[in-house]
């Protein structure tokens, strides 16, 4: 799993999510709609190729462990 493809909008957006806020949360911590966070989640998922923010939480605790991320 790699995280280079991530925008810095995305891994900004990811770190929110990996700390368990709420997608409403996000959106008002971000200045963004909260469709537009929804958008975001999907998006990050997909590159993560990850189904859920659980996976998505441990992918962003584990990504310094990741050689492709080097």
């Amino acid at each position: 799993m790699t995280t280079r493809n991530l925008s810095p909008r995305e891994q900004e957006l990811w770190k929110w999510l990996s700390a368990g806020y709420s997608n409403k949360q996000i959106a008002a911590a971000m200045g963004l709609s909260v469709a537009t966070v929804r958008w975001y989640v999907t998006i990050i998922y997909q590159k993560l190729r990850v189904t859920g923010r659980v996976e998505a939480t441990i992918a962003y605790m584990t990504r310094d462990n990741d050689p492709m991320d080097a």
